[in-house]
């Protein structure tokens, strides 16, 4: 069942209701089936929503766009908001509460030079990022249903328009509190705080204390971000406005996912200071939360934030190492084992190794209890591997299953979606859909993870994105 949005409560200091701007002769190309009952939509539901979106019928629906501001590249930008997109309504599947958000639905009050809409190259990277992220295990939100248009809109070229709906636990950004922060509008700045504490079932345990709350998502954040150390991914705009209070990865522009290993790769060309490199990620997670900590100065005091920050480090140092333990098969961490991960790290860079296919690579190792590569640096990082795997008083299959589990066959590339791209173009979405079954479980072999692990041409490799892309 959809419910008319409770933050539309909070009044128009918050919100601006909106009649959306369809783009021309939506159809519905995919639906996520699985999603929508996790949810807890209904087919009714479904049909009312592609009712609204195609025929624009259903009138109980009351999109909004909400206001907020962030930190961009670094920059305070005062006003943002949802430029292109709308909330229509949440869902309820037992005690959780689901957003529902059209992106690429026309202009709004925060639009400001932008025409609303957005490109079928975009909402399909979305769509596919999402979930890919999702079958990754990685907290993410989620696509429910992608939509083509005939509708033409002017970029650097034209491009083809097309519309999204995307699920998350919320759309409160770390940008939403920055926003009435810096108007020095305490009152409704501590209105969107208890709003937190009152709609979301995840911070019941927080017995309203703002410190909690603070806390709950620096640790969300710091476990997200080792996830995506972890699995190589590049988010490429990390802005404080694309971040939300539950660690979920939000905003998909032109991320990328880690090929030839290089930990400095910048996946966004509109970053020329390389702000966002895979590198920088931690720094930066911890920049923006350092953001939301000052949105909350007026609550808490400077040491219960620098306290929390602090938390931060060790959150993140902990996860990270946990998860690439789980990637070398360990079950138990020694003195030693950072140096055993960054050295195969630095291997990997050193002689231009594929990041994905190189940790999943250890399973042969593993399962031969032998080095396996011809190249004598690596072999002699194997037999290191190998050694101290003896230390750990397991069975091989446990080993074998905790490598497998731990690092996936397949990461969507941008060649990859490139291809889906452009057939898209042609009115063709089966490869997006063959690619979308792919990452339904990406950590298994068959037929379809090995089609999407085959490597791309040297013309093709380590492509990266800017903002407009």
């Amino acid at each position: 069942m959809i419910s008319t949005h409770k933050y539309l409560n909070l009044g128009d200091k918050f919100t601006s209701l909106v009649n959306p701007n369809f783009p021309e002769n939506l159809t519905l190309e995919l639906i996520n089936t699985d999603l929508a009952s996790q949810i807890g939509l209904n087919n009714d539901d479904l049909k009312n929503i592609q009712d609204f979106c195609c025929k624009e019928k259903n009138k109980d629906l009351k999109p909004f766009a909400s206001a907020y501001a962030g930190h961009q590249f670094g920059q305070y930008v005062n006003q943002l908001g949802d430029g292109r997109g709308l909330l229509i309504g949440q869902s309820f599947a037992k005690d959780k509460v689901f957003d529902l958000f059209l992106k690429g639905s026309g202009i709004t009050p925060f639009s400001r030079f932008g025409d609303g809409r957005a490109i079928l190259k975009s909402s399909i990277r979305e769509y596919i990022g999402a979930e890919a992220m999702h079958g990754l295990r990685i907290p993410t939100s989620r696509s429910l249903m992608f939509f083509s248009s005939s509708e033409k809109v002017q970029r650097d070229q034209f491009e083809t328009a097309a519309m999204i709906i995307r699920t998350s636990k919320s759309h409160i950004r770390f940008g939403n509190f920055e926003y009435f922060y810096y108007k020095n509008d305490s009152e409704n700045l501590k209105k969107l705080i208890d709003y937190c504490f009152d709609t979301y079932s995840e911070f019941t345990e927080c017995d309203g204390s703002i410190k909690k709350l603070f806390s709950k998502i620096v640790d969300s954040t710091a476990s997200m971000i080792a996830s995506w150390q972890a699995l190589g991914f590049c988010h490429g705009v990390m802005n404080t406005d694309n971040f939300n209070i539950f660690g979920e990865t939000f905003d998909y522009g032109p991320f990328a996912f880690l090929e030839d290993y290089n930990p400095n790769f910048i996946c966004n060309l509109s970053d020329t200071s390389g702000r966002y490199s895979y590198a920088n990620q931690p720094y930066i997670g911890l920049w923006n939360c350092s953001a939301l900590g000052q949105a909350f100065s007026n609550f808490l005091s400077q040491s219960e934030i620098e306290n929390t920050l602090k938390y931060y480090e060790k959150i993140f140092s902990k996860k990270l190492l946990i998860n690439f333990k789980n990637k070398l098969g360990l079950t138990s961490l020694e003195e030693g084992d950072p140096n055993l991960i960054q050295a195969f790290l630095d291997i990997l860079h050193k002689k231009n190794l594929d990041f994905t296919k190189s940790f999943r690579d250890l399973e042969n190792v593993i399962k031969k209890e032998s080095p396996t590569s011809k190249d004598e640096e690596l072999r002699q990082w194997q037999i290191s591997f190998l050694k101290r795997h003896d230390k750990d008083s397991i069975s091989l299959n446990k080993k074998i299953r905790i490598i497998s589990s731990s690092n996936p066959i397949i990461t969507p590339k941008n060649f990859q979606i490139d291809k889906v791209n452009m057939q898209a173009e042609e009115g063709d979405f089966s490869t997006m859909e063959k690619m979308l079954d792919a990452y339904k479980d990406p950590f298994i072999k068959n037929d379809l993870t090995s089609e999407f692990s085959l490597p791309p041409k040297n013309d093709e490799k380590n492509k990266r994105l800017s903002c407009a892309s």
